[in-house]
């Protein structure tokens, strides 16, 4: 099973089962809705709904896995070990990451 279609499942099993995100930050017009820490097959990582709304009329949504390793490492010069839920601009920096690739 590829891991987009695992991600599409974790993302539907924690919205079915009323699991509340750990947290959603918003930048401008994108929202970024996390949900806590699960294992996708062999990644460990924090789904990412990402919901861009460019007008009032038009919205995107596109997901992707936070990478646990990432997070710790602190990439995309975040810092390392990034409080998600305390660290609005550490955690946007990681959310914004080349390497987390929405789709």
């Amino acid at each position: 099973m590829s891991i987009n279609l695992q991600l599409d499942t974790a993302i539907q099993d924690t919205i079915a089962g009323n699991i509340k995100p750990l947290v959603i930050h918003e930048s401008g017009t994108v929202k970024y809705i996390i949900y806590p820490i699960t294992q996708i097959g062999e990644v460990t990582g924090y789904p990412v709904i990402r919901i861009t709304e460019p007008t009032e009329s038009h919205s995107y949504i596109d997901k992707a896995l936070v990478l646990e390793s990432d997070r710790v490492a602190g990439a995309n010069s975040s810092g390392a070990d990034v409080n998600l839920k305390g660290d609005q601009s550490a955690a946007l920096a990681l959310l914004t990451y080349s390497e987390v690739i929405y789709g």
